[in-house]
């Protein structure tokens, strides 16, 4: 494992222009974090903190992953796995977005946390009905999955996020790998502590995957310090995430976020790579911030992320976009 890590990142080296973690045409946050409750037999087992994943899946449609399910018995830990649940289509509703639906899914094996005692039963299991409903809402995500086999209703409520849109460059052990436009999101808690997520992260052809640094004192100065384990990434599907097998990851953050500026350096000592050192020089991506023509009418079309495509819907790959046109914002699903 070691000498393949090394093997990539010598060619990672080589491929500075393949900075990744970018951001394209998909118009979903690639991952959410928040409140997820937990129910079995109608019986509460607990409310945690927990991150739901989005990827595209085709026209309209989405995947939703929730990785290394574990229902929590008191002192016991019953490791049910990754559920992913495919081609889930968005449809427009009064106020943002819906969906819903039913399907029979195999869980997944989880890959944390990892040892003799972890066994992820659920798939040991056939393929069992899931279904799937929720709401995205002005950035909030609410969503519900029920597996009937297991008796298990899940509910998950995303916090307050505000996300920064900037240039994004990247150093391996002192050598350039090279800069693109990135989205970081901090999250607000609401105890007085903030999360801070970058997703899909990759050095070139080295597919990482998410960064979420977690308990962040809340404040203009970030200054944090953690050990943490890196998931698996959304996107691109097909990616050969290895940032999971590294188990858990030494990384510090500092900066400052105020007027609508975030301004990073992360810093991530990866085993047998080195120093990943992160530089992100962000501004906030939310729509009443994003400035339309008021006086000529010209439209001007973003993703949910701030980043500006165009000046016409026409000919976008499949999405949700935010339109400024005539001083006013309203959302489209293409």
């Amino acid at each position: 494992m070691i000498k393949h890590l090394r093997s990539i990142a010598a060619v990672a080296l080589m491929a500075v222009s393949m900075l990744s973690a970018k951001a394209d045409d998909f118009s979903f946050d690639y991952s959410y974090y928040g409140n997820l409750e937990v129910e079995m037999a109608g019986n509460p087992l607990g409310t945690s903190k927990n991150e739901i994943k989005v990827a595209p899946c085709g026209q309209d449609s989405i995947t939703l992953i929730l990785d290394n399910f574990t229902l929590s018995m008191g002192t016991t830990n019953m490791y049910v796995g990754t559920i992913k649940i495919d081609s889930i289509k968005v449809e427009n509703s009064a106020d943002g977005f819906s969906f819903s639906k039913e399907d029979v899914v195999q869980i997944e094996p989880g890959y944390y946390p990892i040892g003799e005692d972890v066994v992820w039963s659920g798939a040991l299991l056939p393929a069992m009905p899931v279904s799937v409903e929720g709401t995205l809402v002005d950035g909030k995500l609410v969503l519900a999955i029920n597996i009937e086999s297991m008796k298990v209703n899940v509910k998950f409520t995303s916090d307050p996020s505000t996300s920064f849109s900037g240039p994004l460059s990247v150093e391996m052990n002192g050598n350039p790998m090279g800069a693109s436009e990135q989205v970081i999101k901090i999250v607000d808690r609401g105890d007085g502590m903030n999360a801070l997520m970058l997703s899909n992260f990759s050095l070139g052809v080295m597919h990482v995957g998410n960064i979420l640094v977690d308990s962040i004192s809340a404040g203009e100065t970030i200054s944090h310090e953690a050990g943490i384990v890196i998931s698996k990434g959304s996107y691109p599907a097909d990616a050969d995430w290895f940032g999971h097998t590294l188990g858990v990851v030494p990384v510090s953050v500092n900066g400052t976020v105020a007027s609508g500026n975030l301004d990073l350096v992360i810093d991530i000592n990866m085993p047998d790579l080195g120093v990943i050192k992160v530089s992100f020089d962000g501004v906030s991506t939310s729509i009443s911030e994003i400035p339309a023509d008021t006086e000529t009418g010209v439209k001007a079309v973003y993703t949910v992320s701030g980043v500006k495509v165009g000046d016409s819907t026409d000919n976008l790959p499949s999405g949700i976009y935010i339109v400024k046109e005539n001083g006013k914002s309203y959302k489209i699903l293409k």
